[in-house]
């Protein structure tokens, strides 16, 4: 009863977020441990922003939670935590949650031993100011009181949704609700925030496409999304409805391979801790035979795209609030600004005679594909779909049509059409799995592309134009593909691994063989490929150092907030 209490009256004697300026900083783990990417979410910040607690692994590979209050300058390990991950806290900040072999727990934040919640697979968990302590299962979110006992299930899935699982719950200060990632088929590309009723078991899956909810706050939801990107939405909690266009906040947070759960957790005052992505990236050409070549300054790149003639690559370079597409010359290593109108250029590809880029851009909003030549007359629109934005988009080897990206509902759809001739619209419908990354053979006479049809994000090949019968390229999972120039192989991405698939025939089309091609110290993007593949076999791609994965707190996101909706009226 104390526990439940104890975070009633907190949450009553909660302030209004501060009104001042933004504030950053960065939080050093200790001595030579790391913070352990790749095991969950790792990070937690008590309600009203005083601590914070991570975990962090041992050169043995063992993992510790830390916690750290706002008013002290190092972090201390908290008692019987060996082996812990996915830390959290009460809602009073007066104990801090955590999983460790098989079992939630719980320990006082002032000191003392750790005491058992109940058995629980590992995952996120969040304590409700109600009195309840909420994980998932993977299929149904559960709940066990935090004074403990056992874990019941109190959701069920929406299967007229196409929900595959629930994960990643959120406490909300009502103490009714939660917030949750819903996933379907599609995976991560197609997953959504939802909200379930700690009353009724409830659930609402919301028009807001994201991997990893974060909270509420002034008004907004604030989430993360597949490619990293902190998010906010405005949000009508009474009715359960999405009532504006997201805005993005924070980009390059970092996230996990398989998931796309971000690491990443804000207070109810506005505060934000996560571990930053890849925001300094070196761009590397990897040789068949191992031997790494870089090219300029590591820097935000994202998005490599080589050209045709393998002299040149295209780059996307910069942050959240602006973003261009730069060329970099392969022999001389030198690099120079190609687009400079607007705030958004990236995800650059090479037009078929190699004299052209296409890219998304938002200079005319909602996104759309621009194509601009090298010799620098100005950029026109090439595919446009409002109020539907268009994420991606590539041109035939015969540069007769156009496949692109679009994104009206959240989930992704790949079209095409004539750039001459007929120019009738065909939606390549693969029944609203998400479909995204589709790009042409070198020949033509092929689509690759990624589809959440089977249950979990794999990678396709269909004849083109006729889009007859669906071949899987992919076993475990894949996103993202490329095609070798010389159409004889196909690369994929499968969480921090590069995958090539080698193709024995086309008449039928069969795999003979897969194999891993990179799998260590290089980042791959589960959306848009990261990477490109040039004549010789050389893989171009982006290494991320690893002392550039930082813990960072920011204090007072509604000041950035604001910020944000104050440019985007203008």
């Amino acid at each position: 009863v104390a526990l439940v209490a104890g975070g009633l009256g907190w949450w009553k004697a909660v302030q209004p977020p501060h009104r001042g300026s933004v504030l950053r900083y960065e939080v050093p783990v200790p001595g030579s441990t790391t913070l352990p990417v790749g095991r969950g979410n790792t990070v937690a910040i008590s309600s009203d922003g005083r601590f914070i607690a991570f975990a962090a692994q041992t050169p043995a590979g063992n993992t510790r939670i830390f916690l750290r209050a706002a008013d002290e300058l190092q972090p201390r390990e908290v008692p019987g935590t060996e082996r812990a991950i996915f830390p959290f806290f009460s809602p009073n900040g007066d104990w801090i949650g955590f999983w460790t072999g098989g079992q939630l727990m719980r320990a006082p934040v002032s000191g003392g031993a750790p005491v058992v919640v109940g058995d629980a697979a590992a995952g996120v968990a969040a304590w409700t100011p109600s009195g309840w302590i909420v994980s998932s299962n993977a299929t149904a979110l559960i709940r066990a009181p935090a004074t403990g006992g056992t874990f019941v299930p109190f959701t069920s899935m929406d299967s007229a949704q196409g929900e595959t699982g629930q994960w990643n719950p959120v406490a909300l200060p009502d103490g009714k609700s939660v917030l949750y990632s819903s996933f379907t088929m599609g995976g991560a590309a197609t997953a959504r925030i939802g909200v379930a009723s700690l009353e009724d078991g409830s659930t609402t899956i919301l028009d807001l496409q994201g991997t990893f909810p974060l909270g509420i706050l002034d008004g907004f939801l604030i989430y993360v999304n597949a490619a990293g990107t902190i998010m906010a939405a405005r949000y009508d909690h009474g009715s359960r409805r999405v009532t504006g266009e997201a805005i993005a906040l924070v980009d390059q947070a970092a996230t996990d391979a398989a998931s796309s759960g971000a690491y990443a957790q804000m207070s109810l005052d506005g505060s934000l801790v996560y571990v930053s992505g890849v925001s300094r990236r070196q761009l590397v050409i990897r040789s068949p035979d191992g031997r790494i070549r870089t090219l300029g300054d590591p820097g935000p790149l994202s998005w490599p795209r080589v050209s045709r003639d393998g002299a040149q690559v295209a780059v996307s370079v910069g942050s959240l609030s602006q973003r261009d597409v730069w060329l970099f010359d392969i022999e001389s290593g030198s690099s120079s600004r190609f687009t400079t109108t607007g705030e958004i250029n990236d995800r650059p590809e090479w037009a078929p005679d190699g004299r052209s880029l296409l890219f998304r851009s938002n200079r005319e909003p909602p996104n759309a594909i621009w194509i601009q030549r090298l010799d620098g007359r100005p950029a026109t629109k090439l595919v446009s779909a409002a109020p539907a934005h268009v994420d991606e988009g590539v041109m035939s080897p015969d540069g007769k049509f156009v496949l692109y990206q679009r994104d009206s509902t959240g989930n992704g759809e790949v079209w095409f059409r004539g750039l001459q001739g007929d120019t009738t619209l065909v939606h390549m419908d693969e029944g609203g799995n998400g479909d995204y990354g589709a790009r042409f053979s070198p020949d033509g006479r092929w689509i690759v592309y990624t589809s959440g049809a089977s249950g979990v994000a794999q990678v396709y090949v269909r004849a083109f134009p006729e889009l007859t019968r669906r071949v899987q390229v992919s076993v475990n999972g894949g996103t993202t593909p490329v095609w070798a120039p010389d159409g004889k192989r196909i690369y994929y991405a499968n969480g921090s691994e590069l995958w090539v698939a080698t193709i024995a025939s086309t008449q039928p089309f069969t795999i003979a063989s897969r194999s891993v091609v990179l799998d260590r110290g290089y980042t791959f993007n589960n959306v848009h490929a990261d990477y490109d593949v040039m004549a010789d076999g050389s893989i171009v791609a982006l290494r991320s150092p690893g002392q550039d994965q930082q813990l960072v707190v920011v204090r007072n996101l509604g000041a950035e907030l604001r910020d944000r909706l104050r440019s985007t009226s203008r």
